[in-house]
C-alpha cells in the first residue's frame, strides 16, 4: 500500500505536502487517501465554494480539460474536444440531478407560502422563504460541488464561463441538464401535490403582476439582484484569496446566504414583483 501510494503522489502544485490528505493528479482525476482508502475528485476551477483549491498544474491534464485551472486564452475556453469527455457528461448528469432535487424541495416550501393563512404578514413569509433558500441552497452545495462543481444554476454556470473557469462544452451540458431537471422538478411536484399546487396562483420568485409593475421595472430589478448574486457568490466561493479567509468549509454557507439576502431584500421591493427569480429555468418550469 505504501508503494501504491508513492506512485500516486504527483502534486497539483509546488507548495501541497505530501501528507495523506493532500490532493495529487491521477491521470484526469485527483485523488487523496483516507484511512487507507482512495477518493477521487476532477480537478475544476468553477467549482462553487472551492475557492479555485481543487485545480491542477499538470499540463497533460489541462491540454485534456482546460477548465482544471483557471483558462488563460480564448482558445481553451472555446474547445470543443470536450464534448468526447465521458467524464463532463457524468457532472452535467449530476448537475442535472442535483436541480431536479433542488426545485423539488425548494418549490415544496414555496407552495407551503401560498397555504399561509391571512395572519402571516408578508415580512414573516419572505423572512421564511429567505431562510428555507440559506439551508435548501448550502446543503446541495455542499453535496454536489465535490461531484460536479455545485452550480445547480445557469446564471452561475454563464458566469465562470465568461470569468474563465468553465468551458463552453461544459457549460452548455451544464445549463441543458440544470434546466431540463429543473423543468422535469417542477412536473414531479405538481403531480405529487395534485390541485395543491400553487392553489393562489401565484409562484414566489416567478409570478409577476404587471398592472403593478411595468416590463422595465421588472428587468431592472431582476437584473440588479441577479448581478448581486453573481457578485457576491464570485466573491465568497470562487475568489482564490477567499480561500486563505474561510475555505472551502464556510464557503458554501455564505453562497446559500447571497441566495437567502436576495430573497429578503427582492421580495418586498415592488408589490407585482413576488422577488428574484435568479434562475432562468425557474420561469420556463412555470410555463
Amino acid at each position: 500500500m505504501a508503494e501504491e501510494r508513492k506512485a500516486a503522489t504527483t502534486a497539483l502544485s509546488p507548495h501541497q505536502s505530501h501528507d495523506p490528505g493532500s490532493f495529487h493528479a491521477i491521470r484526469n482525476r485527483l485523488s487523496f487517501t483516507n484511512g487507507g482508502g482512495s477518493v477521487s475528485e476532477t480537478a475544476f476551477a468553477g467549482r462553487v465554494g472551492g475557492n479555485q483549491e481543487f485545480v491542477a498544474d499538470d499540463e497533460q491534464l489541462l491540454k485534456k480539460q482546460p477548465d482544471a485551472a483557471p483558462i488563460l486564452n480564448i482558445k481553451d475556453a472555446l474547445r470543443l474536444d470536450g464534448f468526447r469527455n465521458i467524464e463532463l457528461w457524468r457532472m452535467a448528469i449530476i448537475e442535472g440531478w442535483g436541480t431536479f432535487l433542488l426545485i423539488s424541495c425548494l418549490g415544496a416550501g414555496a407552495s407551503g407560502l401560498t397555504m399561509l393563512g391571512p395572519s402571516t404578514s408578508q415580512f414573516a413569509a419572505t423572512l421564511y422563504a429567505a431562510a428555507f433558500n440559506v439551508i435548501g441552497l448550502t446543503l446541495f452545495i455542499f453535496s454536489a460541488a465535490p461531484a460536479s462543481g455545485g452550480h445547480l444554476n445557469p446564471t452561475i454556470t454563464i458566469a465562470t464561463f465568461f470569468a474563465g473557469l468553465c468551458t463552453l462544452p461544459r457549460a452548455i451540458l451544464y445549463v441543458v441538464a440544470q434546466c431540463v431537471g429543473a423543468i422535469i422538478g417542477c412536473y414531479w411536484l405538481k403531480l405529487g401535490l395534485g390541485d395543491a399546487f400553487f392553489p393562489a396562483g401565484v409562484i414566489p420568485g416567478c409570478t409577476v403582476d404587471p398592472t403593478l409593475a411595468s416590463p422595465g421595472q421588472l428587468f431592472i430589478l431582476e437584473y440588479v439582484f441577479s448581478q448581486a448574486l453573481i457578485f457576491t457568490a464570485f466573491g465568497v466561493g470562487l475568489d482564490p484569496r477567499q480561500g486563505k479567509v474561510f475555505g472551502p468549509a464556510l464557503s458554501p454557507v455564505l453562497v446559500g446566504f447571497t441566495l437567502g439576502f436576495g430573497t429578503l431584500a427582492s421580495s418586498l421591493a415592488n408589490p407585482g414583483y413576488t422577488g428574484i427569480c435568479m434562475c432562468p429555468y425557474r420561469s420556463s418550469s412555470d410555463l
